[in-house]
């Protein structure tokens, strides 16, 4: 929390109103609400709520970038891109509230 009030003091917006969880239980109920990575699959519920999405198109381009050893590390966690973790309606789910313009 303390790195959010440091944040907002250095005048980052976090949406009309500023405002921000009240205490850190609030932050964690949040983020499990919206999408967390504590889990490798999730609800249909969480997924349909993700903050943000990355089109799998879009993920395999970025993949495609990246140096093999890099590559390599990502296949031997997740499986080949886009994986099966997070991906709903064609895109890959990121886990995150909203805070106006904070993630």
């Amino acid at each position: 929390m303390k790195v959010f009030d440091a944040m907002k003091a250095s005048g980052y917006d976090f949406g009309e109103d500023g405002s921000l969880p009240g205490d850190g239980d609030e932050l964690i109920q949040k983020l499990i609400d919206r999408c967390s990575y504590d889990e490798i699959y999730l609800t249909e519920h969480q997924l349909a709520n993700a903050a943000g999405r990355v089109p799998k198109k879009v993920y395999q381009s970025l993949f495609d970038t990246l140096p093999s050893k890099q590559k390599d590390h990502i296949v031997k966690q997740w499986g080949a891109p886009p994986g099966e973790a997070y991906v709903h309606d064609d895109a890959i789910a990121l886990a995150g509230p909203e805070l106006g313009h904070a993630f």
